[in-house]
């Protein structure tokens, strides 16, 4: 049975009464791939040289002003400030720092990216580093200056042999002023974000597990903003660099809530991630598993559960990596963590958090760029959610769920 048909017959099986706790701890995974050619969970990839890129910068100029680049460039800023070589070294911290400011807010923002930075336990050098947007609001645009506001998981901890790297969720403001034909940051807060509980579904892996996730064996995702005009993802560029953004891209959009609430928007994004020889079954099978989640949850048409509840979807890559490339084929690898649930109405039902690596298989030819022709479950690599913090009341998710305040396009 497929991932996708085992699914439906859970879903259907379902008694009205019990809600689907589970949502964030393996339904969500499932979600995320459940338009492509779903495989068997877990396996190891075909044979393949690992591909690893430095890192690029955090904006760049040309870039169009738009909330959407404004929101790439929040993102991208805070994965360079939570880097490895930027959390162990001051000079390095201040010298990124720099040059993400705001001329006349140098001084100001080095010192607040300090603090963002190091609020999560710093790791060893050699530890793992990893930051992943899970939403993000543009809280207000303007034609020069925009606030945004990101939903964020960290996970940060020693990869030795017998420790666990520990998860964090913060909610980090960037204000953003516009200079020299690019965002710059003139201010940043950070405080603590909801936390979903841990999946119950997983249970945490030991350091050496995360070994391919330090700095040298993977790169934090690259936002560009760049949208086709509609909200979909420009069409990548040929090449490595292309491939990652198509994989990211491919599992954020379908790792959402709106994908499922919204069947307008969920044919726009198979069409733009998937390839054309699959997308035919990928658009059924994802409709009849979109239609059953809706039913099963009695969702109505202000998207709200009988109780109030909104639906809580939400996928953030932390870290990716390129298995196999050739002119026209690629194989990415993604570390993902996936928050799923029902938020706002029933104050027990807190979403919850599971960690997964995706295997994105993709395609290239001249007309469609990179699309998507499979996408898998490779296994988890959890780290340990902390319980001495409680779980957040469940209406402090409720602002990020719904069909709204997606990541920045890759």
């Amino acid at each position: 049975m497929s991932a996708v048909s085992a699914l439906t017959a859970l879903l259907k099986d379902l008694p009205r009464r019990v809600k689907p706790w589970w949502l964030g701890a393996g339904l969500v995974a499932v979600i995320t791939v459940l338009g492509l050619v779903v495989l068997a969970v877990g396996g190891d990839p075909a044979a393949g040289g690992l591909q690893s890129s430095r890192a690029e910068g955090a904006s760049a100029r040309g870039d169009p002003r738009s909330p959407e680049t404004a929101k790439a460039a929040a993102a991208n800023y805070l994965s360079a400030a939570g880097a490895p070589t930027s959390l162990r070294s001051p000079s390095a911290r201040r010298a990124r720092a720099l040059d993400m400011s705001l001329t006349n807010a140098r001084a100001r923002v080095v010192k607040q990216l300090d603090d963002v930075a190091t609020a999560p336990k710093t790791p060893a050098r050699g530890g793992l580093a990893r930051t992943a947007v899970l939403g993000e609001d543009v809280a207000s645009f303007k034609d020069r200056e925009a606030t945004v506001c990101l939903w964020t998981a960290t996970v940060r901890g020693s990869t030795r042999p017998g420790k666990t790297p520990h998860a964090d969720f913060r909610t980090v403001t960037f204000f953003l002023g516009w200079e020299k034909g690019m965002w710059k940051v003139a201010s940043v807060s950070s405080e603590d974000g909801p936390r979903p509980s841990a999946s119950a579904l997983q249970t945490a892996d030991t350091g050496k597990d995360f070994a391919p996730y330090r700095a040298q064996g993977a790169d934090d995702p690259r936002f560009s903003g760049r949208s086709s005009g509609d909200g979909l993802p420009a069409s990548p560029p040929r090449g490595a660099k292309g491939a990652r953004a198509a994989a990211v891209n491919a599992v954020t959009l379908q790792g959402s809530a709106r994908f499922i609430l919204d069947e307008g928007w969920r044919d726009k994004v198979l069409d733009s991630t998937t390839a054309p020889d699959v997308l035919a079954s990928v658009r059924a099978s994802a409709s009849a598993t979109a239609d059953r989640i809706v039913a099963n949850r009695r969702i109505g048409p202000d998207g709200r559960t009988g109780d109030g509840s909104v639906l809580l979807m939400r996928t953030g890559v932390l870290a990716h990596r390129i298995l196999g490339r050739s002119a026209r084929t690629a194989s990415v690898e993604l570390w993902t963590v996936h928050v799923g649930g029902t938020a706002g109405g029933d104050m027990l039902q807190v979403p919850q958090v599971s960690f997964r690596r995706m295997r994105v298989e993709l395609a290239r030819d001249e007309d469609n760029g990179w699309k998507a022709e499979r996408i898998r479950t490779a296994g988890g690599l959890v780290p340990m959610v902390p319980e001495r913090k409680p779980s957040a009341p469940s209406d402090e998710f409720a602002e990020w769920g719904g069909d709204s305040h997606a990541p920045a396009l890759a």
